[in-house]
């Protein structure tokens, strides 16, 4: 029964996929060129038109129609993992028509798991979604299936967090004049960040010289979730500001 309901859930969700990519197949066709394979707007609706079809097979009554879904899914494990591990400037993967959904390892994670869960439920000879009970039961597992599918959607789409790590600080140029160097490595010359209203602990890292120039610098790693976020740094020399930027990112999921 679990396996049903997963095999259900992943072929609601490449149902889904196959129709917004028909929908907006802008996407899928940029995934593809920036991986090197044909891409226009009519292969990238034809893929959307595939999965569509695929899901609809896996969805009737033959426990064999679940192998064609997991070929696409199979395909879809290939692209992303390959996208990952050859760094491929890829923006969107194009799962579901929408241009901020970057490839990442929960792709990776689901598309291989619903590989094996379609081809566990066809070589068990069982379909999806129980056809041979009662309308009851028929429609309580549709209804988990339906839910189900939607919040892989918001797995897939919104929960990779972004880590981001910079370095961010002042300068002196050498040699100093007068206090210059004491209010330099003074303790209230500082940078400081407040990411969405949170001030954050950041890291001070050694003094270093390049040039004929001395560098305070301070490091921080920020995990964004998809979204919009607002960032504040500050600048103080000597405890005295001197320059402050706000600066709103939007993170893709």
């Amino acid at each position: 029964m679990v396996g049903q309901a997963v095999a259900a859930i992943t072929l609601l969700l490449l149902g889904a996929s196959g129709v917004a990519k028909a929908v907006d197949p802008d996407p899928t066709s940029g995934a593809l060129r920036a991986a090197g394979l044909p891409s226009s707007r009519l292969i990238a609706r034809s893929l959307g038109v595939t999965e569509l079809t695929a899901a609809l097979l896996g969805l009737s009554a033959t426990a064999m129609a679940l192998i064609p879904a997991a070929v696409v899914y199979a395909g879809f494990t290939i692209f992303t993992l390959a996208a990952i591990r050859g760094r491929i400037p890829v923006q969107s993967c194009g799962c579901f028509g929408r241009d901020d959904t970057p490839p990442s390892w929960i792709h990776v994670v689901y598309n291989s798991s619903a590989t094996v869960s379609l081809v566990w439920v066809a070589m068990q000879g069982t379909t999806p979604i129980p056809w041979n009970a009662n309308v009851a039961e028929i429609l309580l597992f549709t209804v988990f299936a339906v839910l189900g599918a939607y919040a892989s959607y918001l797995m897939l789409a919104s929960l990779p967090l972004h880590p981001t790590s910079s370095k961010e600080g002042l300068f002196q140029v050498l040699p100093a004049s007068g206090d210059e160097m004491v209010q330099f490595t003074a303790s209230n010359t500082r940078f400081s960040l407040i990411v969405d209203g949170t001030r954050l602990e950041i890291v001070g890292l050694a003094l270093s010289e390049e040039g004929g120039i001395a560098f305070r610098r301070w490091q921080h790693t920020v995990s964004f979730a998809a979204g919009t976020h607002s960032l504040v740094g500050t600048w103080l020399w000597d405890g005295v500001q001197i320059q402050a930027t706000t600066v709103t990112i939007r993170a893709a999921g």
